[in-house]
């Protein structure tokens, strides 16, 4: 993805779901602060979850799952308030899920999707607030070697 893709500022839907991009997710698209959805789901993009998605307020659909993300899981993603769906599973990505978002998930009842590998017997991740935990440590493993992680 270019750093460019961040002159497309009035993109409201952006999906570049299931399209074997490659690399991570440049700062430039943190201009892009009119997205209400963003899925990247199912690449093989690395690094980690940008905090810059901490401005794009307006979101209400975050597509990860199934990257070679890794990293924590940033704070920044509780300020999300009109969030309805985020997806974190398949990812490598470990820790706790963020107390802001199980807030957010309690107060606003249209948050109904948020999933994270948080399930199994030594889970990646611990979501005390997750519609499903899932259980996918060889596909994050294999999205992470793929990509050189």
């Amino acid at each position: 993805i270019p750093p460019s893709i961040g002159n497309l500022i009035s993109m409201e839907k952006f999906d570049l779901s299931e399209n074997s991009i490659t690399g991570v997710l440049p700062f430039g698209m943190s201009t892009m602060t009119n997205l209400t959805k963003l899925i990247v789901s199912e690449n093989r993009i690395g690094g980690k979850i940008p905090q810059y998605f901490g401005l794009f307020t307006k979101l209400n659909t975050l597509y990860l799952h199934a990257n070679g993300l890794t990293g924590t899981i940033p704070t920044r993603l509780e300020l999300l308030t009109d969030l309805h769906q985020l997806t974190l599973h398949a990812l490598s990505v470990t820790g706790n899920v963020p107390a802001g978002l199980c807030t957010l998930r309690t107060d606003n009842e249209l948050f109904n999707v948020l999933t994270a590998d948080c399930a199994g017997d030594l889970p990646e991740v611990v979501c005390d607030c997750c519609t499903q935990c899932i259980y996918t440590p060889m596909i994050a493993a294999q999205q992470a070697s793929d990509i050189g992680a």
